[in-house]
């Protein structure tokens, strides 16, 4: 069964490797025209797949409940201040880009406003030289008034028969007065341009003031806001922070619980190996105590036999040893997680899985291996309800079963069980994390593949 806890880092693991296989099976089916190399290929990393996500999976099921959470709790908390100091460098980043450009714009408006004052300056300037203008215009347009027409003065003096020289003198008086009335009118009519295009002018700035002034409380406006959000925002980050703190602690406190955990199944498992040990060094005795009884028995029977002058065959009381595996403790033959050293996959140490993992469900019968005298049926705080049970020597060798994480079991201490007689159910007690059989076998004392002997 699937463990209830899950890491995330090895659940996006399982993911991508499903979604792998996923890939893997589709390519194989809609691509049959593929040649027999490509294929051989194609299953062989199908079933590489299958075996890393088996891995992640059994990966998962040795790691306690409370580390996974605390992991994914520091997790979450380094990925939240990630985002929100990222959130708030670009906060930052816009308030200085906002205060900068305030200043720019500050600038930008007192430059318009400058020019705006020169530009009335010279408005007013303009604006009383053409009065001047217009007051010396009416200066001479009183004096024509009032002494009438050069022109007609000058035709008179014609018709009346004055001295051709004074006439001439009187026409270049005339002609003079004349160019300058003409002059005066002249530059005033450029002065009034000149003030209707430096009153455009005068608009213009106004309205420029006017859009920089806008811009600016604007952007004021802008930057209090970014203000605030980059108060809100490290007010934030200093939240996640001893958030943070508080999660390295909790997973810090949960590693050490894990290790923990680690060293008291190391220690169990060394007991029972020095305890089975034991048993194997008695076995072993009482082996060889068989053996040299039956060669003391033959050698009096030969003896006898010589006596009697009889001949006397030699028959071998060892005993044969048996090639067969032991048979599979489950109905289910899905491994989960197999036996060896592997990596712890938060601790990052590598520690040994001294058996062999089976799917099963929570309260599945579990089946004895081998015919074999129950040497402990008891619960242990790592390994949960087990049984342990020692078959003999086999194969040459001492060999004993467990049995671990049972729900409960139905034998007893120095009970004899028969091979494929039910000893107990499936479960998740001890150090596990999800219902599963956690089988051992041990050799001479000491851990081995299980699988070696099942064949």
């Amino acid at each position: 069964m699937r463990p209830r806890a899950r890491d995330a880092a090895l659940r996006q693991r399982v993911a991508v490797l499903a979604g792998a296989l996923t890939m893997g099976v589709i390519a194989t089916v809609a691509v049959p025209a593929l040649g027999s190399e490509r294929q051989d290929d194609l299953e062989h990393r199908k079933a590489g797949v299958i075996d890393s996500l088996q891995s992640a999976n059994s990966d998962l099921s040795e790691v306690s409940a409370d580390l996974v959470s605390a992991t994914n709790a520091l997790s979450t908390a380094q990925t939240r201040l990630v985002s929100a100091q990222r959130e708030l460098a670009r906060t930052r980043g816009q308030l200085a880009v906002a205060e900068s450009l305030d200043d720019q714009m500050a600038d930008e408006l007192a430059q318009a406003q400058a020019e705006l004052v020169d530009a009335i300056a010279a408005v007013e300037e303009t604006e009383a030289d053409i009065e001047v203008r217009r007051a010396r215009i009416g200066d001479m347009v009183a004096d024509t008034s009032q002494y009438g027409s050069p022109e007609l003065a000058s035709l008179g003096s014609v018709l009346g028969g004055s001295d051709p020289a004074e006439i001439g003198a009187n026409l270049a008086l005339t002609s003079s007065v004349m160019n300058s009335q003409t002059s005066e009118l002249d530059e005033l009519s450029a002065t009034e341009t000149v003030l209707g295009v430096q009153q455009e002018l005068i608009q213009e700035l106004r309205d420029e003031v006017a859009l920089k002034r806008a811009a600016a409380a604007q952007n004021l406006e802008v930057k209090a806001e970014l203000t605030r959000s980059a108060q809100a925002q490290t007010a934030a980050v200093a939240e996640i922070v001893a958030s943070r703190r508080t999660a390295q602690q909790d997973a810090a406190a949960e590693r050490q619980v894990e290790l923990d955990r680690i060293a008291v199944l190391e220690a169990r498992r060394q007991q029972v190996e020095t305890m089975l040990q034991a048993v194997a060094r008695r076995q072993a005795a009482r082996r060889l105590a068989a053996a040299q009884a039956a060669a003391a028995e033959r050698a009096a029977a030969e003896r006898a036999a010589a006596a009697r002058h009889e001949s006397t065959p030699t028959v071998s009381a060892s005993v044969q040893p048996s090639s067969s595996p032991l048979s599979l403790p489950v109905d289910s033959s899905y491994v989960t997680s197999p036996y060896g050293m592997r990596l712890h996959p938060i601790l990052s140490v590598y520690k040994l899985h001294d058996g062999t993992d089976f799917g099963a469900g929570c309260g599945t019968p579990i089946y004895a291996a081998a015919s074999g005298t129950v040497v402990s049926a008891l619960n242990d705080a790592a390994y949960g309800n087990r049984v342990i049970m020692t078959h003999g020597i086999i194969g040459g060798r001492s060999l004993a079963t467990s049995y671990n994480h049972l729900t409960s079991d139905t034998v007893s201490t120095g009970q004899r069980v028969s091979k494929g007689q039910v000893i107990g159910y499936a479960g998740t007690t001890g150090y596990s994390t999800g219902c599963h059989l956690h089988f051992m076998v041990y050799e001479n004392g000491s851990t081995v593949d299980p699988m070696g002997w099942l064949g």
